[in-house]
């Protein structure tokens, strides 16, 4: 690619033959002095080696010569600046490529390298060539690595050691080598020709959405390195990660392309536990998918991931999010243990996500999941050790005979899912030593009866609640049903 060809950029500055009108001892910047008239430059119209060149007798600490001219700097294009000189006479000097960086309206942009190698003057007469590549990304070989705020430069040389040196200089070439760091059919984009630094610090949103903006339907490279991402990022292209992204919790990678849960684990650098919370935090977030491909993986998740931490800016769906095509492994340890804490409260349907009245309520973390119960009325109460050696997914309900005996218009069953089914969406059913107890954790027709003696013996609990203790719960887990807490209070 050449840019001096395909986009028509003037990248050559004019020989010095055109005037010294043209070349700059300071700067290059507007207003600056040129070496027309100067007594210290001439130019040379036959010289032996060069032909026409300029003649310049070393008088400054830093002497400096800026083509006038605006060469353009833009994403993705790299230069390469060459001078060939000799010394006449006097002080061997040494000799580099610099330039001068411009931003928008004029301003020059600092921070910058703006000087390239230097090259001794070491004998009279002998031809040194001296070069340097300038371009928007820090690759191997770019000397001056200058991101995307420049919008051109003033380019030419510095001669710097003893001054009285008399040096001759060929005209300087400016040419344009992006194929030398691009691939001649290339369909791929590298971030790094777009800014993109990869040392953990540097904050890349611009640069990556720059590479994307200019991908235009081919792969966007993201090379070896840590890239640091400070704020959300949309990419609309087809992403390649070889290095990996760092971004705070909040900020969101949205990957519309290939919205796959390995796109995301290659974008963390192979860590399936952030890949898995990032792309939860993006199909959370309206990324024109409805589910997240897990790609046929398992994934081993070591610790609970708090998605409301990933997704704080969002309460509420009208669409269900789906994670598909995969596994969750969930591995055991200390990260899984639970943090019990065992309160009183005061529950209103009028206000069913709130309680009120909260006993000890300074040791319930925040975050708790909240349960409640209702228990066995007066002379039905029951408490002690069983196993839960039955599970049922929306069970069938039978009434025993001593509650038809009680209660004559109850039906002989109902099914399960019917409106009129007392023990809710699930069931777990307590036995001892092999026998059914008759008791039952079950959930509700009745939130309103939470946190009272309302039941037949069984514990009642919020559907929500019964739903959750249900995935927690395999067969055969240990329970244990205490006594009342209001028949352990002092009688008086």
């Amino acid at each position: 690619m050449n840019k001096a060809i395909t986009d028509g950029l003037v990248l050559m500055p004019p020989p010095f033959a055109n005037g010294l009108n043209l070349w700059s001892s300071g700067d290059g910047t507007p207003g600056s002095a040129t070496y027309d008239g100067a007594a210290n430059a001439a130019f040379v119209p036959a010289d032996q080696d060069f032909g026409g060149c300029l003649e310049l007798l070393k008088t400054d600490a830093t002497q400096k010569l800026r083509y006038m001219g605006e060469t353009p700097i833009q994403p993705g294009l790299y230069l390469r600046i060459t001078a060939r000189v000799k010394v006449v006479s006097g002080n061997l000097p040494t000799v580099r490529i610099a330039a001068w960086a411009g931003g928008a309206g004029g301003v020059q942009v600092t921070g910058l390298v703006t000087t390239g190698p230097e090259v001794a003057l070491a004998a009279y007469g002998t031809i040194y060539t001296v070069s340097a590549i300038v371009g928007t990304g820090s690759r191997g070989g770019v000397n001056m690595p200058w991101g995307l705020t420049p919008l051109y430069g003033h380019f030419g040389l510095d001669l710097t050691g003893p001054n009285g040196g008399v040096v001759r200089i060929d005209d300087i070439e400016i040419e344009d080598i992006t194929s030398a760091f691009l691939r001649t059919m290339m369909d791929w984009v590298d971030v790094r020709d777009y800014g993109a630094v990869g040392d953990g610090v540097t904050d890349n949103r611009a640069a990556f959405e720059a590479a994307d903006d200019a991908a235009a339907g081919r792969e966007v490279l993201v090379p070896a390195g840590n890239y640091y991402v400070a704020s959300s990022l949309t990419l609309d292209s087809e992403v390649r990660f070889e290095g990996k992204l760092t971004m705070p919790t909040a900020a969101r990678l949205t990957l519309t392309k290939n919205f796959t849960l390995p796109a995301y684990i290659d974008a963390f650098g192979g860590d399936e536990m952030q890949g898995l919370r990032k792309g939860l935090q993006a199909l959370f977030n309206f990324s024109d998918h409805d589910s997240l491909d897990m790609g046929g993986r398992r994934i081993e998740i070591t610790e609970p991931i708090d998605v409301q931490a990933a997704v704080d800016n969002v309460s509420s769906y009208s669409n269900r999010r789906v994670l598909r095509n995969g596994q969750l492994d969930l591995i055991a340890g200390p990260a899984w243990d639970n943090e019990v804490a065992t309160s009183q409260a005061s529950y209103s349907t009028a206000n069913q996500n709130q309680l009120t009245g909260v006993v000890n309520v300074a040791n319930i973390p925040v975050g708790s999941l909240v349960t409640g119960v209702g228990v066995g009325r007066e002379g039905f109460q029951w408490f002690g050790r069983a196993n839960v050696d039955r599970k049922a997914l929306w069970p069938k309900w039978t009434p025993p005979p001593e509650m038809r005996e009680r209660h004559p218009e109850l039906p002989l069953s109902v099914e399960g899912g019917s409106p009129k089914n007392p023990l809710g969406p699930r069931a777990l059913y307590l036995f001892r030593d092999g026998v059914d107890t008759g008791y039952r954790l079950h959930g509700t027709l009745e939130p309103w009866s939470i946190g009272t003696d309302a039941s037949s013996g069984c514990i009642r609990m919020f559907n929500e609640s019964v739903i959750d203790l249900y995935q927690r719960c395999p067969v055969g887990t240990a329970a244990q049903v205490l006594p009342h807490i209001a028949d352990q209070a002092p009688k008086g």
